[in-house]
């Protein structure tokens, strides 16, 4: 090996005069065939214009450098080949496998070193050309303020110009540089370190200060910025907490005024958690709580009314559990319970009321249309009484009308037993003394006997429809007109005793109701009342005007449009209405009408809420939405319910249950 080394070296010293190592592209293929290929690249870089083979050379070498270990082992080479030329003073090699190391690692110091002492045996005609581009290199890290790295590649261009004062100058500012830098680091560090203590002892207004202090030392520090950032954020926390604090204690304050001592609690405890010091939500939970404690001991005073009220209510004894329900009142006269009982018993003995009178009117008209014979206006009247209340007397009265009205639609048909009877008299030429004696002895009851014999619970009996006499039955005229023109229309005798019921004392007596409640502008009842009676006279020209005088109040007088277009809301679900809320003074005579329907086969139903409690515990329901397909208006008298009177409600709350509604039509009217 030594002996081919020491040929080698003696050919290219041979050669050294004639021609440059350095640009020598027959000696890079060689070293190339020898496995020196960062001497053969070195050399193949040196060369102006490379042809496609010397550029495909240095791309193949410089991708088997990537390789860390083959890498290794020809800086190896380099450094050994390089040592061996230099003693034996073929400096050009030398120069070439120095280069070469420093290709593979350029911050290796003794390629540098045994470099600068070659330079002055060596011409290099492209040195320039890395010196410039070494020179470049550390220009740029310079302007970019990586001192560090400028300082060692300006000492990498001295080794191949040491020279260059550009260089070297460079090297001074440098090391002033990070002097400087090192001293304004030093009171970055001094800084930091005060704000972090300030920050640690919760005083973020002065950690805030010195972490901008070292901010603006160096701006390009993430720590102080997003120390910043933090303090801020705790800055904009605090004062998030001091507001939610002073709303609690508005709050609290608020509920404390109403009388909401529980609510009143939960707010001053919501303070404290904000404040655990602060002594007055303390003191305001300690007076809340003193004052449940002087309530609930009424509560247990009237838990036993709230159990008898149940009772009574259960058993519909209204009277008696209304006055239960005032006696706890005196007790406690906001209790909400007590008084959603009150509302309730209020409004079933309201609609008692206004049963009996209407039942007592119904029969007293019955009776009248009775006393008249008028079996089918009786009927009816009787009808209606029955609907709204079972009564055994007035079920029994009904059936005598109907049989009597039965008894006189037969005498009033050609075809009755009557008009046989009449036939038969005339074709009957037998002396009264040849005709049957059972026809002396049994006499024909009058209506008045058939109603006795009813209301005594006797069969009602009825007239014969076939003749003792069959053969006079077969002389019958069998082709007799039959009359058929009673299609259902009311006679005009029938007409014109429904016109004298109209006239009756019950009917006055409805008609007199109905004009109060018009004229105490209970508009809602007296509509009620008006439709009622036309049920009775559909005719009536005044109940009519009325109506209509109604209607026109409600239509003129409309305050707040919530529904103008239909609304649909599924079963199960609700919907809110906003508005802006009505002043207590127009509060005083308020309506609030709904056009509502159903949408498919079921039977829902609506609950309507004016409070800010449940709706099924606080507002009213619409029952039975399969009688309001026809989407009639309903109005509800909204100064009837008390917490429209004192609560500041600009919210109504619609919600469908066990089937979808359609709302075409909400609005409040206030009549003046």
């Amino acid at each position: 090996m030594k002996k081919l080394l020491f040929i080698f070296l003696f050919f290219y010293s041979i050669i050294a005069n004639s021609q440059s190592l350095l640009t020598d592209i027959g000696k890079a293929d060689e070293m190339y065939k020898n496995d020196n290929l960062a001497q053969a690249l070195f050399i193949y870089k040196n060369i102006d214009v490379p042809d496609d083979k010397i550029s495909k050379r240095i791309d193949e070498i410089e991708g088997k450098l990537l390789d860390t270990d083959f890498a290794n082992d020809q800086f190896q080479k380099c450094i050994l080949n390089g040592n061996s030329a230099l003693k034996s003073s073929v400096h050009e090699l030398a120069y070439i496998c120095f280069n070469a190391a420093l290709l593979i690692k350029p911050d290796a110091n003794f390629p540098k070193t045994k470099l600068r002492d070659l330079s002055k045996f060596v011409s290099d005609p492209n040195v320039d050309k890395r010196f410039n581009k070494l020179i470049a290199d550390a220009d740029n890290y310079y302007d970019n303020q990586d001192y560090e790295r400028a300082k060692s590649v300006y000492r990498e261009a001295l080794v191949v110009n040491p020279n260059d004062t550009h260089a070297s100058n460079r090297i001074v500012e440098i090391d002033e540089l990070i002097l400087k830098k090192n001293s304004v680091k030093k009171e970055y560090d001094d800084n930091i370190f005060y704000a972090d203590r300030f920050f640690a002892n919760g005083d973020i207004d002065q950690a805030k200060e010195y972490y901008q202090k070292a901010l603006d030392l160096l701006p390009n520090e993430s720590y102080p910025k997003q120390k910043i950032n933090d303090i801020l954020k705790l800055q904009t926390d605090a004062m998030a907490l001091e507001e939610a604090y002073n709303k609690a204690i508005n709050d609290g304050d608020s509920a404390f005024n109403a009388q909401s001592y529980e609510l009143a609690i939960e707010l001053f405890t919501e303070a404290l958690t904000i404040k655990p010091n602060s002594e007055y939500p303390q003191s305001m939970i300690n007076k809340s709580n003193h004052i449940l404690e002087q309530v609930n001991s009424k509560e247990n005073e009237i838990a036993a009314i709230m159990t008898s009220v149940d009772e009574y209510i259960a058993a519909n004894q209204y009277i008696t559990a209304q006055s239960q329900i005032q006696k706890g009142l005196s007790l406690l006269p906001n209790d909400s319970a007590l008084i959603a009982k009150k509302s309730f018993v209020d409004s079933v003995i309201a609609q008692q009321q206004v049963n009996d009178i209407n039942f007592d009117n119904f029969v007293s008209m019955a009776s009248e249309a009775f006393s008249d014979k008028d079996y089918e206006t009786a009927s009816r009247y009787y009808s209606k009484a029955l609907e709204i209340k079972n009564n055994e007397d007035i079920l029994k009265k009904l059936s005598v009308s109907d049989s009597l009205l039965s008894i006189q639609k037969a005498k009033d048909s050609p075809t009755e037993p009557t008009q046989q009877d009449s036939s038969l008299a005339d074709n009957d030429d037998r002396t009264d003394n040849d005709k049957p004696q059972d026809n002396k002895e049994v006499a024909k009851p009058t209506d008045e006997q058939l109603a006795e014999n009813k209301l005594a619970g006797e069969d009602v009996p009825q007239p014969k429809t076939e003749p003792e006499n069959k053969d006079v039955a077969e002389n019958k005229d069998e082709t007799a007109p039959v009359n058929n023109s009673n299609d259902g229309a009311l006679s005009q005798e029938m007409q014109d005793r429904l016109d004298m019921a109209g006239q009756s004392e019950a009917y006055k007596k409805m008609m007199a109701e109905s004009k109060l409640l018009f004229d105490k502008k209970l508009y809602d009842k007296a509509l009620s009342s008006f439709e009622e009676i036309l049920e009775i006279s559909p005719n009536d020209p005044a109940v009519m005007q009325y109506i209509n005088d109604i209607n026109s109040i409600f239509a003129e007088n409309v305050a707040v449009k919530l529904v103008t277009a239909p609304t649909s809301i599924a079963a199960g679900a609700k919907q809110s209405f906003d508005y802006t809320r009505i002043l207590p003074k127009d509060k005083r005579n308020c309506y609030l009408k709904v056009v509502i329907h159903k949408t498919d086969e079921t039977t829902p139903k609506a609950y309507v809420n004016f409070y800010k409690m449940n709706a099924k515990k606080s507002g009213f329901v619409i029952k039975d939405i399969n009688a309001l397909s026809e989407s009639k208006p309903i109005y509800v008298r909204l100064s009837d319910i008390p917490a429209w009177m004192r609560e500041d409600i600009n919210r109504i709350e619609i919600i469908s249950e066990a089937g979808t509604i359609s709302i075409d039509e909400m609005s409040i009217i206030v009549v003046m």
